[in-house]
């Protein structure tokens, strides 16, 4: 980001994929660096000690509304990715029952994720609640320019709804269909390694038009 700006490239909106987030409020003035590098470490460590066992998997192929009918007890959804592609989350038991149901349902392919934890569902509920009290302090101000919530998919402004979508988010499905849904179809840069945002963009009607920006090489076709 700081690459970026120093080329003249300054943000119009931001918005960031469940950790991603930080980094967007960072880019949109709303949280200094070292706040946010704070409040990552913090956020992991939680997230570590307060998680049960469990299980994520991706489900694609198959739109959410059917995703959640077909779902067993203890499973959600955690990621809205894009209209086919959802990621659930729950105990790692019902997390495999699941995985049969889905594909009965109509999945395509249902492929487990390499976690061991429940994340954005409801079972990280205690960890959300500890963060929310790092997040208490936090110098949080107004972003600079629009920001989008993944928790949301809404614009948000005030420093203390921010402050409690983020301590929401720990438990909160990633609701990065309606984010993209929100920025529009306007032409975006994916500022980080890989191209993963890029890739649900291009399968998503009037998503944003990404182009990825995660090294200094790839930055010098941006303008």
């Amino acid at each position: 980001t700081r690459h970026l700006e120093s080329r003249g490239i300054r943000p119009e909106g931001c918005a960031g994929h469940s950790l991603g987030e930080f980094s967007a409020l960072v880019a949109a003035g709303a949280l200094p660096f070292d706040a946010a590098f704070r409040l990552v470490q913090i956020r992991a460590r939680l997230m570590a000690e307060e998680a049960p066992e469990g299980a994520m998997a991706a489900v694609l192929g198959l739109d959410p509304e059917a995703i959640a009918a077909a779902l067993p007890a203890g499973v959600e959804i955690a990621n809205f990715n894009g209209p086919q592609q959802t990621i659930v989350s729950g105990t790692k038991t019902a997390v495999e029952e699941a995985q049969a149901a889905l594909k009965a349902a109509g999945a395509r392919r249902v492929l487990p994720l390499p976690v061991s934890g429940p994340f954005h569902s409801s079972l990280m509920r205690p960890a959300a609640e500890k963060f929310r009290e790092a997040l208490a302090d936090a110098p949080l101000s107004a972003p600079r320019c629009r920001f989008v919530s993944s928790v949301t998919g809404q614009e948000a402004s005030d420093p203390e709804e921010i402050r409690e979508l983020l301590a929401r988010q720990i438990c909160a499905p990633v609701r990065w269909t309606d984010v993209m849904r929100t920025v529009g179809a306007v032409p975006a840069l994916e500022v980080g390694p890989g191209n993963v945002l890029q890739g649900l963009a291009k399968r998503m009607d009037g998503g944003p038009q990404v182009t990825s920006a995660g090294t200094v090489e790839a930055c010098g076709g941006c303008g």
